[in-house]
C-alpha cells in the first residue's frame, strides 16, 4: 500500500486529506457532542472542522446540568456563525428547555435558512 508524504505537522493519514466536505459528511453521523470531541482529538486539521458542519445532531444526555447544556447549544450555533446549517435536530430527554431559549435557537436557524429542522422533547411532567 502507498503511503502519503507527512504533512507540515508529521501526520500522514489518507482520512485527513479528503476534502472538508466529505469530513463534515462522515461527521455528521455522530451526535454534535462526539463528532467535536471526534475532530480534536484526530489531528490539527480537524480542530476546527466542526465550526463548519451543516448538519447538527444535539442530546442533552451527558451534560450534568441544564446551564450546560444551553451553554453547550449557544456555542455550537453561535460561535460558527455565519455558516449554512442544512439540518438541526434537538432531542432534549433529560432537561426542560426554557420555551423563550428554545424559540432564540429557532429563530437563529429561521435566519440562517436551516432545511431540515427536527425538535423533540421528553415530556418531563409524567
Amino acid at each position: 500500500m502507498a503511503k502519503l508524504a507527512p504533512e507540515q505537522g508529521g501526520e500522514s493519514d489518507r482520512i485527513s486529506s479528503l476534502p472538508d466536505p466529505l469530513l463534515h459528511h462522515v461527521l455528521s453521523f455522530l451526535p454534535i457532542k462526539e463528532a467535536i470531541a471526534t475532530s480534536l482529538i484526530l489531528s490539527k486539521r480537524w480542530t476546527r472542522l466542526w465550526l463548519a458542519m451543516p448538519a447538527l445532531d444535539i442530546h442533552d444526555t451527558g451534560f450534568a446540568t441544564l446551564d450546560s447544556f444551553i451553554q453547550f447549544v449557544d456555542a455550537v450555533l453561535f460561535l460558527s456563525h455565519p455558516k449554512p446549517i442544512n439540518m438541526f435536530r434537538l432531542k432534549c430527554q433529560i432537561f426542560q428547555v426554557p420555551p423563550i431559549r428554545t424559540n432564540l435557537w429557532v429563530n437563529f436557524l429561521i435566519n440562517c435558512k436551516v432545511e431540515h429542522l427536527e425538535l423533540c422533547f421528553a415530556d418531563l411532567n409524567s
